[in-house]
């Protein structure tokens, strides 16, 4: 049976000429993507509409073309999207005259990092990529981005998606996690730090969130944890400790006392004394490279960001997430859509 079968009986020709769905392959050829950097991979994706929606199948952004009916479980036909109201150029209909979904429109963005937004696909890598080319101020981002009705995003909807985008960084990081760091003749160093905004914009008294972080010296690894209820006394210490280091490992700490319960736990445990060395000179102890990051992270981070809870940590995540996984593509942005396809794989 052919695609104008399941048409309405309204659609002009004119109108189902408009876009050629059986261009629709979900075949893309990612190898020369490498020639180009993040801030001109859309306008390559982005050349024809079928050039972008193959690419978003390519890569596990939406869906391969043979998708089944959930009833009759035949294969959907791909066909163009001819009702005015609706922007995306191309949607799935069940041409099986005996099922019950004959003849429905079927979204291709269901379940999909597209699903329930305004924006065009275009739109939606563009920002992906000037996201992941650290281009993320709202006054930039709307200068390059538009809604599918030729409109400036507003701050709000710019602050969705960054926020969004970090959410999937966050997970990326937990489900590609490899557990505690550190282990056997491995050091791990630690240290707490208080991110926030200096009181009055002036004096050292500084209103945030205390965090603890650590650092395997010979792995690199990291973990990054906020002291809940803003606490660091040494049960909230020791217990983000056990939760994110392997027992194991040799742990360099400052001189704070509430690493004194390392020690009683059997921990092996070396301390600098940040009064009189920055390293130690019997043992050689140091967290030179925790406060390094700590250095890089605050320095990561927006002027606008809250110092408290969820955002702070998001936050992190972007520097942890570009931190681990560059490298890994000859583009982040490849990693970073391989992460959210994993997330939203549409429906199959």
């Amino acid at each position: 049976m052919t695609d104008t079968a399941c048409t309405s009986g309204t659609t002009s020709a004119v109108a189902a000429s408009a876009f050629d769905a059986s261009l629709i392959t979900g075949v893309f050829d990612l190898s020369v993507i490498k020639r180009y950097n993040n801030l001109f991979l859309t306008k390559y994706i982005a050349d024809t509409p079928h050039s972008t929606i193959n690419f978003c199948m390519q890569v596990g952004l939406l869906p391969k073309p043979s998708r089944k009916c959930t009833y009759c479980k035949r294969n959907l036909n791909l066909v163009a999207e001819n009702r005015p109201a609706n922007k995306t150029p191309v949607v799935y209909r069940c041409c099986n005259r005996g099922c019950r979904h004959y003849g429905k429109y079927i979204s291709v963005k269901q379940d999909t990092v597209f699903d329930n937004t305004h924006l065009t696909f275009e739109t939606v890598l563009r920002l992906i990529f000037l996201y992941i080319a650290n281009i993320s101020t709202y006054e930039q981002l709307q200068h390059e981005c538009y809604d599918e009705s030729e409109q400036q995003l507003s701050t709000s909807t710019i602050n969705d998606w960054l926020t969004y985008f970090r959410e999937i960084q966050l997970e990326a990081l937990i489900r590609h996690s490899t557990g505690k760091i550190g282990g056997e003749n491995l050091t791990v160093e630690i240290d707490e730090a208080k991110f926030g905004k200096r009181k009055y914009n002036r004096g050292r008294a500084v209103e945030g969130q205390w965090v603890v972080g650590g650092i395997c010296r010979e792995t690199d690894d990291i973990f990054v944890a906020l002291c809940p209820d803003n606490k660091r006394d040494s049960q909230t210490l020791l217990t983000i400790i056990e939760q994110h280091v392997d027992n194991r490992s040799t742990v360099i700490t400052d001189c704070w006392k509430a690493y004194d319960q390392l020690e009683q736990d059997n921990w092996q445990h070396l301390r600098v004394n940040h009064s009189h060395n920055f390293v130690d000179p019997a043992t050689g102890a140091h967290t030179q490279n925790i406060e390094n990051t700590w250095w890089q992270l605050k320095r990561n981070l927006p002027s606008t960001h809250a110092g408290r809870g969820g955002n702070l940590m998001l936050h992190f995540a972007d520097y942890l997430w570009r931190r681990k996984f560059k490298g890994i593509d000859d583009h982040l942005c490849l990693t970073f859509i391989r992460h959210t396809a994993e997330l939203y794989p549409g429906r199959q």
